[in-house]
């Protein structure tokens, strides 16, 4: 369900100024990691962080969604440069 963390509740008059990413990914029609068809760990990385920029691109800089993706860009960020290091055995 984290996709509909990002997307405000929408109306006929809303979806009016609203314009669609130009690299859409979700979480809904993207079953990849399920599916093992990550060759490459940057691969995901990519990704996640497509979800992430998606979100704070359409979504006003302050918002509750913007900060929430900025927050868990952050994290992902951390965790995922933690990985790479233990994985290059430093």
């Amino acid at each position: 369900m984290l996709f509909f963390v990002f997307v405000p509740r929408l109306t006929l008059t809303s979806l009016s100024s609203y314009s669609l990413p130009s690299l859409p990914f979700n979480l809904f029609n993207q079953r990849k990691l399920e599916k093992n068809e990550y060759a490459l760990p940057k691969e995901f990385k990519h990704d996640v962080n497509l979800i992430f920029t998606n979100c704070m691109t359409y979504n006003a800089d302050g918002s509750e969604y913007y900060n929430i993706a900025a927050t868990l860009k952050k994290i992902f960020e951390e965790r995922y440069a933690k990985m790479v290091r233990e994985s290059d055995g430093e």
